[in-house]
C-alpha cells in the first residue's frame, strides 16, 4: 500500500491492484445491526453490516494496513444495549 496523504485528493500509489470482490467473502450473509462510529466523535446512527463468515489476513497485510490508517480505528466491544441483530 502506498502512504495515505493528510491532503484531501492528493494521488495514491498503490503497490498491487485492488480487486474489491475479492475483500468480500464467498457466502455474503451477514448481519445487521445499528449502532455508531468506532472513532471520536462516536457518532450513532450508523447501520453496521457483519459479515457472517470471515476471512484471513496475512500478518504482512495487516502490518501494511497499519502503516496506511496511522492510527487505531476501534475502540473496546460496547454493551448490546437493546440493539436488535438482524440476520
Amino acid at each position: 500500500m502506498g502512504q495515505l496523504s493528510n491532503k484531501a485528493g492528493a494521488p495514491v500509489v498503490l503497490k498491487n491492484r485492488v480487486i474489491p470482490s475479492e475483500l468480500i467473502p464467498e457466502n455474503r450473509g451477514y448481519y445487521r445491526f445499528s449502532g455508531s462510529l468506532t472513532i471520536p466523535p462516536c457518532t450513532e446512527g450508523v447501520r453496521w453490516l457483519i459479515m457472517k463468515n470471515s476471512m484471513m489476513a496475512s500478518k504482512e497485510q495487516i502490518t501494511d494496513f497499519k502503516e496506511v490508517v496511522q492510527h487505531d480505528n476501534n475502540r473496546p466491544a460496547q454493551a448490546l444495549n437493546r440493539r436488535i441483530i438482524v440476520e
